[in-house]
């Protein structure tokens, strides 16, 4: 929707549910546009996220992230998301996120 010019990376905006502006990059993959949101997960309490993609066209989602030790490495793997208004499916290989507007 990005492709077909719907929607616009200029009017983008994302927030988490204290109203804090959260950073994004907008990549373009195999004739795809992923919201790429690396700031977001290394907080372990539940968070609720907003991706406001038009004034009419809003995704919230809440996220809850765990934190693993294993073979001397510490990493962070989703608890639970869960997404309102929306459907979605998750790619297995990538662990994307695909949202169905």
């Amino acid at each position: 929707m990005f492709l077909n010019e719907t929607f616009s990376e200029d009017d983008i905006i994302i927030k988490d549910e204290s109203n804090n502006e959260i950073e994004f990059q907008l990549v373009n993959y195999n004739g795809r546009s992923i919201l790429s949101l690396n700031k977001i997960g290394w907080e372990l309490d539940p968070k609720t996220y907003t991706i406001k993609l038009s004034p009419e066209v809003s995704v919230v989602f809440e996220l809850d992230m765990d934190r693993k030790s294993e073979n001397c490495c510490t990493f962070f793997i989703v608890k639970e998301f869960n997404l309102h208004t929306y459907e979605y499916t998750e790619l297995t290989t990538t662990r994307i996120i695909q949202v169905k507007i």
